[in-house]
């Protein structure tokens, strides 16, 4: 594994949790 496409991941994990935080607050 790169570490271009672990970054790439984490990026899009961080991404995915903030969004799901959002959603739990507007609910």
């Amino acid at each position: 594994m790169t570490k271009g496409v672990s970054r790439k991941k984490k990026a899009l994990g961080a991404k995915r949790a903030v969004t799901h935080c959002l959603e739990l607050k507007r609910a």
